[in-house]
């Protein structure tokens, strides 16, 4: 009985451990953001605005005096964040903008002001996949413009 025991103990106990060998060897391990030499240039007046627009008071405390953070943000800004007009393209697959939640957590007075002006669009306002391990794709709301957050990996 207690050879039929350590057998059945032996079997599970191999079965384990190859089935955490064959999970780990399929995750893709991540590799270093690799930042392009734009990160290292001073905020412009528009990525300010964006900033405190969405961060508010606590800008300072939360980007500005964090370098490795305030990097993160710039290569966000001016190396993922792509807004592309799809005139003559069928933009329905894509989800709008105003069907995700609004990112209020530091700035409360946020509102879904989908309206797409110009340069006067802020895709931090919106609760976003900004660190998806893929292309992410938004439409923004009654308009052909489309918001693309190209992955940092």
């Amino acid at each position: 009985m207690r050879l039929k025991l350590l057998y059945v103990l032996l079997v599970f106990f191999s079965a384990n451990v190859l089935t955490s060998e064959a999970q780990n060897a399929s995750k893709k391990a991540l590799t270093q953001v690799q930042f392009a030499d734009n990160v290292n240039a001073p905020l412009t007046s528009m990525e300010m605005t964006i900033l405190t627009e969405a961060y508010g008071e606590n800008l300072e405390s939360l980007i500005l005096s964090k370098p490795q953070r305030l990097k993160d943000v710039k290569h966000l800004l001016r190396n993922r964040l792509q807004i592309v007009n799809a005139k003559n393209k069928d933009v329905s697959p894509f989800p709008l903008v105003s069907s995700q939640s609004v990112f209020k957590y530091y700035k409360k007075s946020f509102s879904k002001n989908v309206l797409y002006q110009g340069l006067n669009f802020n895709p931090l306002q919106f609760n976003l996949n900004f660190y998806s391990k893929e292309a992410t794709t938004y439409r923004i709301d009654n308009t052909n413009y489309i918001l693309i957050i190209k992955p940092q990996h």
